[in-house]
């Protein structure tokens, strides 16, 4: 991997923030993607250094030459197995970043069955084997990869923590005892500003706070909670050893994705905080910690919550919804007006809201 992108991953990770985090935007603003219709499949990227294009008639002058790739230690077709295994190993850590992602993940046709284009970059022109899925070549690996990435997209399913609708603020949130996102280095210390500085960095992790959040809603507007997670990315051809960090006392983690092995998709297994975990070189690692009885317990007793509040039930006062200045700073809607968003006391008396402190004049 590349040394010294370690602040330009975690942005990535997080929904480019920098970018779309504005007038009211959600973190489905963004659309995130390793590959698309022009340039290399998945494989490809791991399997050439550069373009090879000749089948398209123009001396292989066409199509970018920044390829943004690495063939893993051999160009194009082989059958060394240390090599195809690392292949593997890296195209499943790209797909993990990509689908463990905030934003909208955009999976080109065919990366998923490890469709190869043999290094053509620009395939417009070819209408043949090049170009063509024939699902007649896919081998029980293939197919094998397309489970992994199944399992990936159960796991963005099935945790809103990869789904939040708000984008992270780096600090505590509500009742929560964490910040909602802390960036940490191997001894499971907070990432200071020279640790983002360091230009040989090719390693990160960070651990997302779940319990019952602001930025956790259902498509009803209720408040949701969820598990506790820790993603190590290691673009380190070795391995590097990490200290699991604590979130409450007895705190657990449960192995469930690591893109090292044969088998990625782990049957969860406990590790207790405060334990070097190694992390093998060039993988990705999720660990879960599930919900304590307390935070479920809390989560039954207000999961009534509707819509604006996030942490107090409003009642309904003469059919009205009653709501204080800092109820507005966690609305999931803004009302737009012809040089960006509005929000005036007459806006929200429009559209039903009576707003303490900034009730019009009778």
């Amino acid at each position: 991997g590349d040394k010294g992108l370690t602040d330009k991953m975690a942005s990535r990770l997080t929904g480019s923030s920098e970018t779309f985090d504005f007038r009211g935007r959600h973190t489905w603003a963004g659309v995130n993607f390793v590959t698309a219709h022009d340039g290399f499949t998945l494989n490809d990227v791991v399997s050439y250094n550069s373009k090879h294009n000749e089948a398209n008639g123009e001396d292989n002058r066409d199509g970018t030459n920044d390829n943004r790739s690495w063939n893993s230690g051999i160009e194009g077709d082989t059958d060394d197995k240390d090599v195809l295994d690392l292949r593997l190993r890296r195209m499943r850590g790209m797909a993990s970043t990509l689908l463990l992602s905030l934003g909208v993940p955009m999976i080109t046709m065919g990366d998923e069955l490890r469709r190869t284009q043999q290094g053509n970059n620009n395939a417009y022109c070819q209408d043949s084997p090049i170009s063509w899925m024939n699902w007649a070549d896919f081998t029980e690996e293939d197919y094998k990869f397309r489970d992994f990435i199944k399992y990936l997209l159960k796991i963005r399913s099935e945790h809103i923590a990869f789904r939040r609708r708000k984008y992270y603020m780096g600090r505590k949130i509500g009742d929560s005892k964490i910040k909602d996102i802390t960036w940490m280095t191997p001894e499971a210390i907070e990432m200071s500003e020279n640790d983002w500085k360091n230009a040989y960095a090719q390693s990160l992790s960070l651990l997302i706070a779940g319990g019952i959040s602001t930025a956790f809603h259902d498509g009803k507007g209720r408040l949701r909670s969820d598990s506790h997670f820790f993603m190590i990315l290691n673009a380190f051809g070795e391995n590097i050893e990490w200290v699991l960090p604590e979130v409450h006392k007895d705190t657990k983690w449960h192995l469930i994705l690591d893109t090292s092995q044969d088998e990625p998709m782990i049957q969860k297994r406990a590790i207790s905080a405060g334990r070097r975990y190694k992390v093998p070189g060039w993988s990705v690692l999720l660990f879960e910690c599930e919900q304590t009885q307390e935070e479920l317990d809390e989560l039954r007793a207000r999961e009534e919550a509707w819509g604006i509040s996030a942490t107090d039930p409003h009642p309904l006062d003469g059919g009205r919804l009653t709501a204080n200045l800092d109820d507005l700073n966690r609305l999931d809607f803004m009302t737009y007006g012809p040089m960006g968003p509005v929000a005036t006391s007459e806006d929200m008396e429009d559209i039903g809201f009576e707003i303490e402190g900034l009730a019009k004049p009778k």
